[in-house]
């Protein structure tokens, strides 16, 4: 499960750091996708399986889960975690984010996350200022 926010300085190439304590949940590499809120998303090998899973299952003669397909598929990379412990971010991911010298890693339990700093202080704004509400179930 991962948690937690991280700050990290983006190297010349485009490298960040995962973090030392989930560095082991990647061992396996790691699935690296565009994101719905303009952030990147880092999944596991069986995280991404089991993503890929429920997307292909829903039918390809429907035109929004053949769209779901293309823009998750198309914009998604697979990497390796160097041996100083870092991601290569492919430029393309990195401008769809806006991230420049400086990301956030955020963890959300199934997942990481990486933001542009800037974009993480603006969504961990809003946040606090409009926390979500869990709708009641009848």
């Amino acid at each position: 499960m991962f948690t937690g926010q991280y700050e990290y300085s983006v190297d010349d190439r485009g490298r960040v750091p995962v973090p030392p304590k989930y560095r082991n949940d990647f061992k396996g590499g790691l699935f690296l996708s565009k994101g719905l809120d303009t952030c990147l998303n880092a999944y596991t090998p069986e995280a991404w399986a089991r993503l890929a899973d429920l997307v292909t299952a829903r039918s390809f003669t429907d035109a929004t889960a053949r769209d779901l397909r293309r823009n998750m598929a198309s914009w998604a990379f697979e990497v390796e975690i160097d041996k100083q412990g870092r991601i290569l971010l492919p430029g393309a991911l990195r401008d769809y984010a806006g991230i420049g010298q400086n990301a956030v890693v955020v963890g959300v339990f199934d997942s990481l996350e990486i933001w542009g700093s800037e974009q993480w202080d603006a969504k961990s704004a809003d946040l606090l200022a409009n926390p979500p509400q869990i709708p009641d179930r009848a």
